[in-house]
């Protein structure tokens, strides 16, 4: 068209750039562009076009009009809190507060204590970034619970596309206290600690959260809990709960109940990739819900010292589609596993474990579907079916593989294909173990498969 001062002008609509993760974006919406005078000059910014609290600010050349939104930053020090506080929850509760429609918290330039976090909104981000660390401010007389619950670091709930970022640490404080911990590890193995321990990170409900880079040191209990969420992404994430040192025994205990990553409580849609996990229990354990806990993802993984890539335990409910891929496992417990037990109706459906490799695992593949004893006359039962364990290799494995299983309920359409984890140097107990399962062997089984005996 010709413009007010008889300039032609051309009017477009650009593409739209957004980074999800960031939710930051450069948008040019009608860009008008003027050649040979005046300038259609136009406010781009009011009303605001930017998504999630974002900033917008309006540019101009020569050539174009347009804008940038601009991702609102908490910095916590602006809002109260201090390296030298006992407890930086207030403030950091005022910054997640003034961005809770969209923005990053970041945490910067130190450690900070805390006691329970709980953040919640759309689009916030808790950006933790390199140099900096929250710390438990409160070890076993002091953290806040009640008898019923005991509150995570960190809770996320119904959050819509928050995240947890950086490349900084959560440290839960569980060793022992020369190293600065609050003794969470040794006082529980010593029944000491009779409430529920606070895991570090927990996401309830709400859908797209994305986890990424930040370090997990140490927590009471589980590290990472997923209950019910709908999409997200965790990746990158060093989480490390590091043994301790007995002082009657003077021998290395595993830090008991700290689960690397469990999503369950019916998540969806969940992937968890380029992680390490270190710690004294399930590497990751998929859990069951009513509604089905599915469509989970885990590869390019290393986890080491801990119980595997486990499913359960599942005594009610069901766990369904469900992948460990390329993941390589040293010194654990166990490696592949499945835990279930019969307390009310449920399955455990379309679970595959390909390209394994594990080290000194204990028992490189178990599938326990009496995990617990099943009562009297028992009249429901956790059907399992379709485990498939494809290019499984464990080197000093020191039990065979077990597929035990109730006569009542027996696990079907087990598949084992080039699957080699005999236990090395010990011919005479290298029998695979099958009590009521079912399925097929293909290429190399070691040892012989006994499905279907």
């Amino acid at each position: 068209g010709i413009n007010s001062v008889g300039v032609l002008c051309y009017s477009c609509t650009a593409e739209t750039r957004v980074h999800p993760a960031m939710r930051v974006c450069r948008i040019a919406l009608v860009v008008s562009m003027c050649v040979g005078g005046g300038s259609a000059a136009q406010d781009y910014c009011s009303p605001n076009p930017c998504a999630n609290g974002a900033v917008c600010i309006n540019e101009r050349s020569s050539l174009e009009q347009s804008h940038t939104c601009v991702e609102k930053v908490c910095r916590i020090g602006d809002y109260g809190a201090s390296t030298t506080s006992k407890d930086n929850s207030g403030a950091i509760h005022r910054a997640v507060a003034a961005c809770s429609t969209g923005g990053s918290v970041v945490v910067e330039g130190g450690s900070f204590n805390v006691g329970p976090l709980s953040i919640g909104g759309s689009g916030v981000r808790l950006d933790i970034q390199s140099g900096a660390e929250l710390v438990a401010a409160f070890g076993p007389d002091d953290w806040p619970h009640n008898k019923s619950s005991t509150p995570a670091m960190i809770t996320f709930t119904g959050c819509a596309g928050c995240a947890l970022t950086g490349n900084g640490t959560i440290w839960g404080k569980g060793g022992r206290p020369a190293g600065g911990g609050f003794d969470w590890y040794y006082l529980f193995d010593q029944g000491k600690i009779k409430m529920n321990r606070p895991y570090a990170v927990v996401v309830k409900g709400g859908t797209d959260f994305v986890m990424s880079g930040v370090t997990i040191l140490d927590s009471p209990m589980f590290n990472v809990a997923l209950d019910g969420v709908h999409g997200a992404e965790i990746s990158y994430v060093n989480i490390t709960s590091r043994w301790y040192l007995d002082p009657k025994t003077n021998e290395l205990k595993e830090p008991h109940n700290t689960d690397g990553i469990d999503p369950g409580g019916g998540s969806r849609d969940i992937h968890i990739h380029h992680v390490f996990i270190h710690n004294g229990d399930d590497s990751v354990a998929v859990k069951p819900s009513s509604t089905c806990t599915a469509n989970i993802l885990v590869e390019h993984s290393v986890f080491e010292m801990g119980h595997g890539c486990s499913i359960g335990s599942v005594g009610k409910g069901c766990v369904e589609n469900v992948t460990f891929r390329n993941i390589t496992m040293t010194s654990q417990e166990n490696g592949c596993r499945v835990k279930s037990y019969s307390e009310s109706p449920g399955h455990v459906k379309n679970i595959t474990w390909s390209d394994i490799r594990m080290f000194n695992t204990s028992s490189c593949i178990t599938v326990d579907a009496n995990y617990h004893k099943p009562p009297k006359d028992a009249k429901n039962w956790i059907n399992v079916s379709e485990l498939s364990f494809v290019n499984v290799v464990g080197t000093n494995c020191k039990n065979p593989p077990s597929f035990v299983c109730p006569a009542q309920s027996p696990c079907v359409a087990i598949l084992l294909d080039n699957v080699d984890v005999a236990v090395n140097g010990h011919s005479s107990k290298n029998a695979m173990q099958c009590e009521h399962a079912t399925g097929a062997a293909r290429n190399t089984v070691e040892p012989a498969s006994c499905l279907g005996k």
